[in-house]
């Protein structure tokens, strides 16, 4: 019935519904069946060539008519992955661990998938009862990783010494990443909040430790079951000047001092730039391409709505420099973590975006604003005179303090991305022990 529906929703360009309808076949951790996985896949190709994903489509169309093919359906899952459908390649590589005989690496992808869906404790059970962790040390690092992201520290601490007896080119490097979370948990401990009854409720504090990131506003109670994270986020300029106030208490405390602020090319991230030049009182001049490294603080709404090419050329640590972006996604993240974020959404509206878009009913299209038609002036003012007492935070900036200053001696590994000044930035964990409400988009 529901592959029946996916294929009515597919017929009439609903790709939304078709997708709805397959995740119910293929949802982790019920198994499909071998008839029901080929025609699933049949139409997760078509769903794939309609969202102008030709190469996904190509990997999953390949094993529908080959489903004992466990490199095939792997290779599918990988590509599914990397177009952010981690549910539908979830299913597909459950069906392949259970029915045919896999390479450790397909547990991996699972565990991937996994992370992706939140689920890291079905990540980490999965890997340590298939054997894949004893026999595999990529497979053991992921699940340190999972302990880590499910707050399992001490069973994540009895993996490290494995990793010094392994004549493998990466193993000194997965211990630093491993042993670094630890040292991080381990000393800001006391700053760590949880419930009487052991329940993880701390996302920035999370946030910090696996990322190295600070998270400079966690979203109130009031939100609902996102204990820190935003869903739904229609942003404030309260919310924004929170956020650079808060910034600036941090780089005051431990005498960070960037000589200017750089503008990122794209609308939200110059008027986000102004914003902050005028309230940390900083000169602001546009980033350059040709000059990546230049000393300042670099500032990015959301790296989102970054330019690709230019995200990529963030994506690493130069000394006397820091990336600050206002918001980023918590259930799609970027590559790489930024040195500060002042909070986390699911989906997010600017203060301006409405202003940059203009509809035309009659043609029932939208069509981008230019920049000289937007009263950009505006809003920089509106979050430089913005009321700060109007915004509450589950953090107290007490807290946020204490976290930066425990932080400021870690070393090696260990750094956290403020204090770095070389090296490829952090990547994002996409899960952590405290759970957040949130929409299937």
């Amino acid at each position: 019935m529901r592959l029946q529906e996916a294929a009515r929703s597919l017929a009439r360009k609903d790709v939304g519904g078709a997708l709805s309808r397959l995740r119910q076949v293929l949802r982790y951790p019920s198994i499909c069946s071998r008839e029901n996985l080929a025609v699933a896949l049949k139409q997760m190709s078509e769903a794939c060539h309609q969202l102008q994903q030709p190469e996904a489509a190509a990997a999953v169309a390949y094993p529908a008519t080959r489903l004992h093919d466990a490199d095939a359906l792997r290779d599918a899952a990988r590509s599914l992955i990397r177009h952010r459908h981690p549910d539908i390649a979830a299913g597909i590589l459950y069906y392949a661990v259970h029915w045919l005989s896999v390479p450790d690496e397909a547990w991996s992808d699972l565990a991937t998938c996994l992370e992706q869906l939140h689920n890291p404790e079905d990540a980490a059970a999965l890997l340590k009862n298939s054997g894949a962790a004893e026999r595999s040390i990529e497979c053991r690092y992921q699940l340190g990783l999972h302990r880590a992201m499910s707050g399992d520290l001490e069973g994540l601490r009895s993996l490290l010494p494995s990793f010094l007896d392994t004549p493998h080119p990466e193993a000194p490097a997965w211990h630093g990443r491993l042993a670094a979370i630890l040292t991080r948990a381990d000393a800001l401990a006391q700053h760590r909040e949880r419930t009487d009854s052991g329940t993880e409720v701390d996302a920035a504090w999370w946030h910090f430790v696996l990322n190295g990131c600070l998270m400079l506003h966690a979203a109130p109670e009031s939100q609902g079951g996102t204990l820190g994270r935003y869903c739904m986020h229609g942003d404030q300029p309260a919310l924004v000047r929170t956020g650079i106030h808060r910034l600036g208490k941090v780089l005051q405390s431990v005498d960070l001092t960037p000589p200017r602020v750089l503008a990122l090319p794209d609308r939200s991230s110059g008027i986000l730039a102004s914003a902050v030049g005028q309230l940390l009182g900083k000169p602001v001049e546009p980033w350059s391409d040709a000059a990546p490294d230049q000393p300042g603080l670099v500032v990015a709404y959301d790296l989102e709505r970054v330019d690709p090419s230019i995200r990529e050329r963030l994506a690493h640590h130069h000394p006397n420099q820091w990336l600050y972006a206002h918001a980023a996604c918590w259930t799609k993240p970027t590559e790489f973590a930024p040195d500060f974020v002042t909070l986390v959404y699911q989906r997010l509206t600017a203060p301006w975006d409405a202003a940059g878009v203009r509809i035309i009913p009659e043609l029932m299209a939208a069509f981008p604003v230019p920049d000289n038609q937007i009263p950009i002036p505006k809003f920089i003012q509106s979050i430089v005179g913005a009321d700060l007492s109007t915004v509450a935070s589950h953090n107290a900036e007490d807290t946020l303090l204490a976290l930066v200053r425990g932080a400021a001696t870690f070393e090696d590994a260990a750094a956290v991305g403020m204090f770095r000044k070389s090296g490829r930035r952090a990547e994002v964990r996409w899960a952590s022990p405290v759970k957040s409400n949130r929409f299937l988009l």
